[in-house]
């Protein structure tokens, strides 16, 4: 079956045009403590207002070509995310830089091979440490050293 254009965006690698969507998070662990991830000044903050935990995600990439869609690419992004006022926020994000360099990995390994009807590999996200989410600007976080609220 076809990849539906709806939701799906279009990408062109070493001339063939594809189609590629990403799938609805799921979490893989609990929301945890997870030091040296988020920052520990921000996290000390969030936590008084029962935020900044830290969950384990993935999300699985689906690609195929648009002219022989029943070789699929399937790419399992294990990443994280971060509890926050308006819902999880994921700290690393699928770009179509990535997608690219998926595929491109992809075809260099031989997808898609005749007969096969996917090839799916898994890629984990590596986080700056001392992250501070962009989504939960904390007044405290902001202040100086020495003063409080």
């Amino acid at each position: 079956m076809t990849m539906a254009k709806k939701g799906s965006r279009a990408i062109v690698v070493r001339g063939t045009r594809y189609r590629w969507k990403v799938g609805a998070p799921r979490r893989t662990s609990p929301f945890a403590d997870a030091p040296g991830v988020v920052d520990e000044a921000w996290t000390a903050i969030a936590q008084r207002y029962g935020l900044g935990r830290v969950a384990s995600i993935a999300l699985i990439v689906a690609v195929e070509a648009e002219d022989s869609p029943n070789a699929r690419l399937l790419v399992r992004y294990a990443g994280k995310v971060v509890d926050g006022f308006l819902g999880p926020e994921q700290l690393a994000s699928i770009t179509p830089r990535f997608v690219r360099a998926a595929i491109e990995r992809a075809l260099d390994e031989g997808w898609p091979a005749p007969g096969a009807m996917h090839l799916a590999f898994d890629v984990v996200a590596t986080e700056p440490a001392g992250y501070q989410p962009i989504l939960l600007p904390l007044p405290e976080a902001a202040l100086p050293k020495g003063h409080s609220t």
